[in-house]
């Protein structure tokens, strides 16, 4: 029985000291943090001459990518309810991340399947 004790005291003793070292860790990272926003604050409350002030004016969005206040913004172009439809069937369906030939060859499989279902219905029921 000695053995075991001394392995869970050993294990009782490793887990509290990782516990510990974990919560030193981060009671470090929040003081450096902590005393970071406090010197931050206190400079800027003392007004001090060590930092300069830039002025800068007001400029057109501008992104990574450039400067777009060259271009005009356009209308959004009129859709037709057909078009609207089309383009919320290829949203619900994900078929808009598809190629070309691929799109025709599911909207044909679609066009295939419905015809045969409305077909056979048609054919038993009626």
């Amino acid at each position: 029985m000695a053995p075991f004790e001394s392995v869970s005291s050993t294990i009782n003793m490793l887990s509290s000291s990782i516990s510990q070292n974990v919560c030193a860790a981060f009671f470090y990272q929040s003081c450096a943090l902590l005393n970071s926003q406090i010197l931050d604050f206190q400079v800027k409350m003392s007004g001090s001459s060590t930092t300069t002030a830039t002025t800068t004016t007001a400029k057109a969005f501008e992104n990574d990518y450039g400067d777009f206040s060259q271009f005009k913004k356009g209308k959004p172009a009129k859709q037709t309810l057909g078009e609207h439809i089309y383009l919320q069937y290829l949203l619900v369906s994900g078929i808009y991340m598809l190629e070309p030939w691929e799109q025709r060859l599911f909207n044909w499989i679609i066009i295939f399947a419905l015809t045969a279902f409305t077909a056979l219905i048609t054919y038993f029921v009626v």
